[in-house]
């Protein structure tokens, strides 16, 4: 399916035997081929035409698909000798018949765009999804979020979508003797529980709420963080770590302006209250680079949802 994305003609991985152990053809086979070709050439012409090609245009391009199956499986295919439907299904046969008694176990490519059936081959090629498979169950789930209601309708039992994003910050600290980072945490929500992406705690427990008010009364604020690098550092539950302040936070922020902002702009010190990461995060993300940080520095950590937008609205 994912090389349906690249319009339709890439081979798609997939074999099919078109000659058996004694070297003779399976018809059984070479019709199913001849046929799906022949349904796909059909399609693709009204396609064609209905996106302003003239008919003798629309008949070439959508020949073209076939000779590309041919010349992919290097069977020899002319279509220069193709005048009428008759001569074309001749051709064909001549085509598919070449390996007849002439190589044992032969196995042709099957092209991306023979894998579904004309109607979903239809839809995919409307200009909205472009061929692209990935696109179209986008636009579906994206439709059903935003007309809940519709979907429900069509059937009682359809489940509603909640959509939702993973926010994240990344923070580093480096020393006067280090221009690379020497701790490094990218800071990310711990999300709901029901999430399909939720937070898989190891040991101990969901990092709590944290507001503003917690803030001014001195409250520290709880990290789940990912069990790597509490090995790496011989971290436990109960400890505390500071997530670090930047340069950006620094100049945005401005410490006189509110007691939430002053808190922001500085190193925070919060408290481990487990270890566990999402799936998501089993591998370092986008903003590690091996080469210039140590994996011991670099942390993956959970904040509820209420700090990380504390933290968001103080920015």
């Amino acid at each position: 399916m994912q090389a349906f994305a690249a319009g339709a003609l890439t081979p798609s991985g997939m074999t099919i035997k078109i000659t058996d152990a004694d070297q003779k053809g399976i018809s059984a086979n070479k019709s199913l081929i001849k046929n799906n070709l022949t349904q796909m050439i059909v399609t693709d012409k009204e396609l064609y035409k209905n996106q302003g090609y003239t008919e003798g245009e629309a008949q070439v391009k959508a020949i073209t698909k076939a000779y590309n199956f041919f010349s992919y499986n290097q069977m020899p295919f002319n279509i220069l000798s193709i005048k009428d439907p008759s001569s074309l299904s001749k051709l064909m046969d001549d085509s598919l018949n070449t390996f007849d008694g002439k190589t044992a176990n032969k196995e042709v490519t099957i092209l991306s765009y023979q894998i579904y059936s004309p109607e979903m081959y239809k839809i995919l090629a409307d200009p909205l999804y472009g061929y692209n498979f990935q696109t179209y169950i986008n636009y579906q789930v994206l439709h059903n979020i935003s007309n809940p209601d519709a979907v429900n309708q069509q059937n009682q039992n359809s489940l509603k979508f909640a959509l939702s994003t993973e926010q994240n910050y990344y923070f580093s600290k480096t020393t006067t003797e280090s221009l690379f980072p020497t701790f490094s945490l990218e800071l990310k929500n711990a999300g709901l529980t029901n999430e399909a992406n939720q937070i898989q705690i190891e040991s101990g427990n969901r990092p709590e709420a944290f507001t503003i008010k917690d803030i001014e009364k001195g409250k520290m604020p709880t990290i789940v963080l990912a069990s790597g690098y509490m090995k790496h550092n011989n971290l436990n539950i109960g400890d505390v770590i500071e997530i670090p302040s930047t340069p950006e936070a620094n100049v945005i922020l401005s410490p006189d302006t509110a007691p939430s902002d002053a808190y922001f702009a500085n190193g925070i010190k919060a408290k481990i209250v487990g270890s566990g990461q999402k799936y998501d995060d089993l591998v370092p993300g986008k903003k590690y680079i091996p080469y210039l940080e140590e994996i011991s520095g670099y942390a993956i950590g959970y904040v509820d949802d209420s700090f990380f937008n504390a933290i968001r609205n103080a920015r």
